[in-house]
């Protein structure tokens, strides 16, 4: 069976959608710029699959399945583009929730901050801070801080000051 027009194919974090036009199939990806906004130009989410896929190999890692519809949760004290934040993954893809938190370093991720934080879809954080879109696919137990004009990746089982140990990866669960 061939693909139809509104049909949506997954490539690593990236949802891409067959479109029609009048004499074939096409593709086209969501543009990064605003909610349900699609464009057929395919540069930027290339560049976004590639930089993943790049990011993986150099760590030796495996991706961790998550795409841009999937929740993260937002603390109160990130604001998009701020220097010195953080996302953090708790814990594998469960159900809708990613396992990503993103806040800010002088907040910290603390039981309150994540009580307090907002869900969002990783689309609708990436549109407000494209730094993040790399870090998408990294596994569980990864931290990566975003400095003004660099980041830095600190990998699973490491010590990070300013989250609090949880016993578990989803400690907000139960605060919902």
């Amino acid at each position: 069976r061939g693909a139809r027009p509104g049909e949506t194919v997954q490539l690593g974090w990236l949802i891409l959608r067959v479109c029609g036009t009048p004499s074939a199939l096409d593709v086209e990806s969501l543009d990064f710029r605003a909610m349900a906004s699609f464009t057929r130009d395919l540069t930027l989410a290339l560049h976004v699959f590639e930089q993943q896929m790049d990011l993986l190999r150099a760590f030796e890692l495996k991706e961790e399945p998550c795409c841009m519809w999937h929740v993260g949760h937002v603390s109160q004290g990130y604001v998009p583009g701020q220097p010195e934040a953080f996302i953090a993954r708790n814990g594998p893809l469960e159900h809708n929730d990613s396992g990503w938190v993103v806040g800010s370093v002088a907040e910290g991720m603390t039981l309150d901050s994540l009580m307090n934080s907002e869900p969002q879809s990783l689309y609708e954080i990436s549109i407000a801070d494209h730094r993040m879109l790399p870090f998408w696919l990294l596994p569980a137990g990864y931290t990566v801080v975003l400095h003004a004009d660099s980041h830095e990746i600190i990998p699973a089982g490491t010590d990070v000051p300013f989250i609090a140990d949880f016993e578990e990866p989803r400690p907000w669960w139960k605060l919902w």
